[in-house]
């Protein structure tokens, strides 16, 4: 019973907590909510492939992709069609470590064996 009190809790803290975060980015405005959400969810689930159930690799697939994802703040290109390739380069490059990480296939990058099945204390 306090298990499902605490998940839900955890659970509910956790959506307020990127709501705010969403709401933080966007200057406190809904307007433009669902494709702030689209594109990290994008990146949010490269980064868990990427990662290989590895959080160091998960740290420097975060810090890779965020300074992808700020790039074109720091560059000024003259033509509009480099400032889209800069502003594509994140995606371009999601794209490309998807597939070597696709084409990776060892022991060590597959998921737990336990993953999504349900533990009960009795079955131990």
């Amino acid at each position: 019973k306090y298990r499902y009190i605490a998940t839900i809790l955890g659970c509910a803290v956790s959506g307020l907590g990127g709501l705010f975060y969403i709401m933080d980015y966007n200057g406190g405005s809904i307007g433009n909510i669902a494709v702030t959400v689209e594109e990290y969810g994008w990146l949010a689930v490269a980064l868990v492939i990427f990662s290989v159930w590895k959080p160091s690799w998960g740290i420097l697939g975060s810090i890779l992709f965020s300074l992808l994802y700020f790039v074109p703040n720091f560059f000024s290109v003259s033509t509009t069609a480099m400032k889209e390739f800069i502003k594509l380069l994140p995606y371009i490059v999601t794209i490309v470590v998807l597939i070597i990480t696709s084409m990776i296939n060892k022991r060590e990058t597959q998921p737990p064996a336990a993953l999504g099945t349900s533990y009960f204390r009795e079955d131990r």
